[in-house]
């Protein structure tokens, strides 16, 4: 392997260890990371220590989920990305002021289901 290839393989192991760790201080028990997160610990061993190179693209996506990656992250730093891209957030309220204002506005939701969630968060924040 080219030392420039292997030294970002390196490189991406030692990035995937911060974010291991950075995700949950209790995943410094890599075990304990695999676990919880679904990931094989003989893949992940393997990559973070880079003892093999050759993953199928299943596999580094599933690692990518595992880490909390952006998918292609894991190419972006073979690439030369400094780091691993974090996933884009699914939470549709994330940064919102309003979650009520949020949810009357919020695209492809039928106003029954509006409603129940409506209801559901007046009652959750005890509001009349």
């Amino acid at each position: 392997m080219p030392t420039d290839r292997a030294d970002a393989w390196t490189r991406l192991g030692q990035l995937l260890v911060e974010r291991r760790i950075d995700l949950n201080p209790r995943y410094k028990n890599r075990r304990t990371f695999c676990e919880e997160r679904g990931v094989d610990y003989k893949v992940v061993s393997d990559i973070e220590t880079t003892k093999r190179t050759n993953f199928g693209r299943d596999t580094i996506a599933h690692l990518e989920v595992g880490y909390e990656g952006k998918a292609g992250g894991i190419q972006a730093v073979l690439d030369g990305a400094t780091t691993l891209p974090p996933r884009e957030s699914q939470n549709p309220f994330e940064g919102v002021d309003n979650v009520e204002e949020a949810l009357r506005n919020l695209p492809g939701l039928a106003d029954e289901h509006r409603q129940i969630m409506m209801q559901t968060l007046r009652a959750f924040l005890d509001k009349p």
